[in-house]
């Protein structure tokens, strides 16, 4: 049976033995989840054999890991005894932490999360968690994220507040499959039984989310996500504050994609007779000053129609102007000639 390995810890001939010993068989694909067995699998071996970590190994994969060990790890128990995750008689060797070899997982995640370059540490977060079983623990943050933390919670009562039926309920590092995400905004509405309408997962990027290889990992995630029906917004130092503007003056949180796709869809109408899809040049002010709002234009001009026209072709939307009749009058519109698929 072929393992997968993670960073500083590979799993033993006993585990295979016990997950062989056990009647864990592979059947057809069909008739079961791997993930499920294999997690059943997991605990059942770590109820008798601890997973231990090579704390030296996953060092040397850390950011900035510099060879400086006792360093690192003394300044990791220290935040993590000040934050009150650990107790100083956790780690008999404390004053001299370069004699530490091995820890339990669960020790090695809380010093990945409170120790120097947390943010950074993510990734071996998740991959710790996910191949032993053992839920990650909060990260500690940076101010800014914090500070962020505490305003978008404000805004979530806020609009809880504000909307009759809608209840939004704010959740903070949540574990959404194999990822632990900053935060989580569910939308219900209350019909006979309450239906969630939304899910956004808001992630606060510190600056190293501006590399390449971040770019990449973050497109993928983002796709992970979306895939399991989240819509997600990346924020940072910038554009934080102006979001949150956004946010309480249209009343909801702002997924741009989605706001603009749903502008469009309302726009568009279909002919009674002839069946073209075409934009009335009725109602336009209203909507160009939503767009305007929520940062899809920059500018408008005086002409509506040539405003809607452009807002279309930048989201690959084709358009002409033509006359048409409709509602008992000959009227200039926008009729629209291909639309790409979103």
């Amino acid at each position: 049976m072929n393992t997968p390995r993670i960073p500083a810890y590979r799993y033993s001939v006993r585990f295979e033995q016990a997950v062989m010993a056990n009647g864990w068989k592979p059947l057809l694909r069909q008739d079961y989840r791997f993930e499920d067995i294999y997690q059943e699998a997991l605990q059942h071996h770590y109820a008798t054999c601890p997973p231990l970590v090579k704390m030296r190994t996953l060092y040397s994969k850390l950011h900035n890991a510099n060879g400086r060990y006792a360093q690192w790890m003394k300044r990791a128990i220290a935040a993590a005894i000040k934050a009150g995750v650990l107790k100083d008689d956790d780690f008999p060797n404390t004053k001299n932490p370069r004699y530490i070899r091995t820890l339990h997982v669960t020790f090695a995640m809380l010093l990945l999360a409170y120790g120097p370059n947390a943010a950074y540490n993510r990734t071996h977060l998740e991959k710790l968690a996910k191949y032993t079983g053992f839920p990650a623990p909060i990260t500690k943050r940076a101010r800014a994220e914090e500070k962020f933390a505490i305003k978008l919670k404000s805004l979530t009562e806020e609009l809880d507040a504000r909307h009759r039926n809608i209840d939004f309920r704010f959740d903070q590092q949540v574990p959404i499959a194999s990822h632990i995400v900053d935060f989580v905004i569910t939308v219900t509405k209350e019909y006979q039984t309450s239906v969630v309408v939304n899910k956004f997962v808001i992630e606060f990027d510190e600056e190293y989310h501006g590399s390449i290889r971040q770019k990449r990992k973050d497109r993928e995630r983002d796709t992970e996500l979306e895939a399991l029906g989240y819509k997600v917004i990346r924020l940072g130092k910038q554009n934080a504050q102006e979001w949150l503007g956004t946010c309480y003056e249209i009343c909801y949180p702002l997924h741009l994609p989605s706001a603009i796709q749903e502008q469009i869809n309302l726009l568009i109408k279909t002919h009674p007779r002839t069946g073209k899809r075409f934009i009335p040049p009725t109602n336009l002010d209203v909507c160009l000053e939503y767009l305007q709002t929520i940062g899809a234009i920059k500018s408008r001009s005086k002409q509506p129609l040539v405003d809607i026209a452009n807002f279309l072709h930048q989201n690959g939307v084709s358009s002409k102007r033509a006359r048409l009749q409709y509602q008992g009058k000959e009227m200039r519109v926008l009729v629209i000639e291909h639309e790409e698929d979103n």
